[in-house]
This record gives C-alpha cells, structure tokens and sequence, in this order.
C-alpha cells in the first residue's frame, strides 16, 4: 500500500507543479492536444505496474512466511506394514508446521498450495506389491515392487501435487500382498511445501 500512496502522492503533485505553472506555459501542439492526460495516464501505468509487484512480493513472503515439511520412518529394524489404511510412520525425523500426524500416518495440508512428496521404501522378502500415494484417497502416484527374483530391493516415488488446505496426503498399500521392509533410513515419508497458492 505504501507504494500506492507514494505513486498517488506524486500523480497529485504533477497536477499541482503544471496548474501553478499555469495555462499558457504548456505549449499545445497538434500532435498532443492534452499533455496532462499523457502524465496521468504515464503515472497509472506505473501504479498498476508496482501493484503487480506488490502481490507477487506479498506471494513470495507468504511462502516463507509459512514453512511445511516433514520426513517420518519406521521405529522398529523391520515390519510387514498393513494392506489397508495409512502406513504409519511414527518415527518422526523433522515435522515443520506439525501437519504430519505419526499416529494415523497422515499428512493435513495447512494452507493451499503446491507440495512435493517422496516416498522409499527397501524391501527385504521375495514379494510382489504395489504402494500408492494418495490424496483424499485419490491415487497420485503409484509404485510397484516385484522381488521375487532378488531377496531385497529399494525403490522411491515422487510426486508434485496441488492442494487445497484440509487436503490429506499419505501411503497406502494399492495391492493385497503384504510386503516386509526395513525400518529406519531404508524406508521413509517426505513432503513440503514448495509455495503458497
């Protein structure tokens, strides 16, 4: 708003400066029949210029303002994860702005905007699944596991979603074959927000 003032404030300034100056001091040419409306319109094409840069500085300093970002695991060395509902990562390694809830495994987005999510995960039995990163229950990316041939194996999705402040993001097995992993550091739940919409 300062800006805008400031602007005005020297719009008002160049109206008064070419009153006192007085009538017969502005030339009037035949290719500019009003010269003060060519400064009046200059000034506004200026204000709604600084506008413009107001809101996307505004944009910007909201995004810093508001820090979201998470990253949970596994408590225990190894686990076969439920093959229905959330996987629950309740070791919690960071949790910025506390929109990962550990005991439902759940991420609450606290603002509207774009986020990016990461998922690894390191199995350690001959198996075959699918784990899915979802949305409100919305599938948004999806992985799929096959060791049958090689005893362990470690993979990673991401994904860059736009959400809507109350939306909930989390893992979930897409699959109905149960899949042992390993905990700590070998699998894990990432996300933040990337800027504020």
């Amino acid at each position: 708003m300062t800006m805008q003032f400031q602007a005005l404030f020297l719009c008002m300034s160049c109206v008064v400066l070419t009153s006192s100056v007085g009538a017969h001091a502005i030339s009037k040419r035949s290719d500019d029949p009003n010269p003060l409306s060519a400064i009046v319109q200059q000034l506004s094409s200026r204000i709604t210029q600084l506008e413009a840069k107001q809101t996307a500085d505004d944009a910007r300093l909201a995004t810093l303002e508001h820090k979201v970002g998470f990253k949970a695991t596994f408590s225990v060395s190894t686990l076969t994860p439920s093959i229905t509902g959330p996987y629950k990562f309740d070791r919690v390694v960071f949790n910025d702005g506390n929109a990962y809830n550990p005991i439902l495994g759940v991420f609450t987005a606290p603002y509207s905007g774009v986020y990016t999510f990461t998922f690894q995960i390191f199995t350690h039995l001959a198996e075959r699944a699918i784990v899915d990163i979802r949305v409100n229950g919305n599938v948004i990316s999806r992985m799929g596991l096959d060791t049958v041939n090689q005893s362990v194996q470690s993979d990673s999705t991401s994904v860059t979603a736009k959400l809507v402040a109350g939306d909930k993001v989390w893992v979930e097995a897409g699959s109905a074959n149960a899949l042992d992993i390993y905990g700590p550091n070998h699998t894990f739940f990432y996300g933040a927000l990337l800027f504020v919409s």
